[in-house]
């Protein structure tokens, strides 16, 4: 048994009859018991999910992001030198039909 519950049982009538942090996340390192609900005093509702398997399913996406980022950045590369070349053609365009009109 835990300190935590140990004291929780020795005055029930003073404490929240549940240890905060001894379930959320598979299991903190930090305990907390209170005489008010966890809620009012702003600790979050947490699951029980381990934070590993929640680590594990970013891990996994991590690669598929990459490849996203690379891929959308490409295309934007892509686009951009592309208008340079549009502009670049319509300048030398313009120059020539200048250099055309003054002869």
């Amino acid at each position: 048994m835990l300190e935590a519950e140990a004291r929780i049982q020795s005055q029930p009538d003073r404490y929240v009859q549940r240890v905060y942090g001894k379930d959320e996340t598979g299991g903190t390192s930090l305990l907390y018991i209170s005489h008010v609900p966890f809620e009012e005093l702003g600790l979050p509702t947490l699951g029980t999910k381990p934070i590993q398997e929640r680590a594990e399913d970013a891990m996994f996406s991590t690669p598929w992001a990459a490849v996203g980022l690379v891929a959308a950045l490409s295309g934007v590369a892509w686009i951009v030198g592309r208008r340079e070349q549009m502009m670049r053609r319509k300048e030398e365009a313009a120059k020539q039909r200048d250099r055309e009109g003054s002869s």
